[in-house]
Formats: structure tokens, sequence, C-alpha cells
């Protein structure tokens, strides 16, 4: 038996029950269904429930659902969405790294690994 978490990211899904074909299409419009879902012994993967409930406490757009965590975090943030850029960076011995935590910064040298 196939988890539900690995179904829900497919594109179309065809449940039976007993044999026969009870549902053809998207597998939102199966977990929509709480009656079909609750009668063939399956539950909705938590990322339908935790899309259902934002849009119903939050009032954001219930489509698109969200098939995969990192897409379900993006809808959960509130705001723009903007691009990171991730570039190789290479030291001298001089330089200095900044490390920030937090409202404070510490200053490490690359060479010695010692704070100032």
């Amino acid at each position: 038996m196939l988890d539900v978490l690995h179904v829900y990211v497919w594109n179309e899904i065809h449940v039976l029950r007993h044999g026969s074909l009870i549902y053809s299409g998207t597998s939102e419009g199966f977990y929509r269904d709480s009656v079909q879902v609750y009668m063939t012994g399956l539950m909705p993967p938590s990322m339908f429930l935790i899309n259902e409930n934002l849009a119903d406490q939050r009032g954001i757009p219930l489509f698109p659902y969200p098939r995969t965590e990192t897409q379900l975090i993006s809808k959960m943030v509130s705001g723009p969405k903007g691009s990171m850029y991730i570039l190789p960076v290479t030291l001298s011995s001089t330089d200095r790294a900044f490390l920030c935590l937090s409202d404070s910064c510490r200053y490490a040298t690359e060479a010695s690994g010692d704070s100032v």
C-alpha cells in the first residue's frame, strides 16, 4: 500500500473501493470529498488539511493546493516573494568574515578561527 503523501503529489489518481472504481481525477478533488475519503479508509494528507485550515483562518485562497512542503511554506509566508542567490566566496588570511547571529555580530578571521 502506498503512503497517501506520495500519491498526493501525482497529477491524477484512480481510487478503488471493493474492486470498483469510485474516483478518477486530481487528488485534491478526491480529498475534498470527505465522505468518499472516509469510506475508503484513508486520511487526507496533512498538507491538504493544513492548506484548508489556512484558507479558513487567514482568508488566503484555497487554490493552488500545495503539493510539497516547500510549496506549503511559500504559501504560508505573507508578502512579496524574492530570490536567493548563493555565491562562492574566497577569503584571504587577512580578510574577516562576519557571522551575524540575531542582533549581534561577531568577527572571526578565517585563518585562525579566533574571535576578535
